[in-house]
């Protein structure tokens, strides 16, 4: 008799093997995000909104306070204009002038707040300087939200910030959100 392998669960039961020769298996999968937003309450979004951007403003600002790292999975972008420019760029300095936002959870039965530092909204934030332009995103028709997922290659560790540059367009309503989630939390 060859080798048998039990189930693990302490009930005897061996485990099965398909007719390729292949053991037999069933997994449930879920994006990490998700994972990390119900075990944790882990997962955020961060979001600003500006009446009237000038070209060149960085609409949003967002840095890692905490010792883990901030997994970014999409970016979110609005405009009333047509064909707005954006840019996110990794960014350094002493972020200024904007309100500071606070991130939402998004297991909204969890009680844990985002180690976070995020600015935005009207006036932009100030006191930033690029270090790297990670993309630049264009918009379409004003109205039409243009979805970046990142599906967590944007990550940022503690004190590693980015901001989204209002780059173009004629200083229309903006919104911008950015969501993550926390990896090791």
């Amino acid at each position: 008799m060859g080798l048998q392998i039990e189930s693990g669960t302490g009930n005897g039961k061996l485990v099965s093997v398909t007719d390729g020769n292949q053991l037999d298996v069933f997994a449930a999968t879920e994006k990490h995000a998700a994972h990390v937003s119900h075990d944790a309450g882990r997962t955020f979004t961060w979001s600003a909104e500006d009446a009237g951007p000038g070209a060149g403003e960085y609409t949003i600002y967002l840095q890692n306070d905490d010792s883990k790292l901030l997994v970014l999975d999409f970016i979110l972008f609005n405009s009333t204009d047509n064909d707005v420019v954006w840019k996110l760029h990794k960014v350094t300095g002493t972020a200024a002038t904007a309100a500071a936002i606070t991130g939402v959870n998004l297991n909204l039965a969890s009680g844990n707040t985002a180690s976070a530092t995020c600015l935005g909204g009207a006036g932009g934030v100030t006191g930033l300087t690029s270090s790297a332009v990670i993309g630049t995103i264009f918009g379409g028709p004003g109205m039409t939200p243009v979805r970046v997922d990142l599906d967590g290659t944007v990550i940022l560790g503690q004190n590693t910030a980015i901001a989204a540059e209002y780059d173009a367009g004629t200083g229309g309503r903006v919104n911008v959100t950015i969501a993550g989630h926390y990896h090791g939390y």
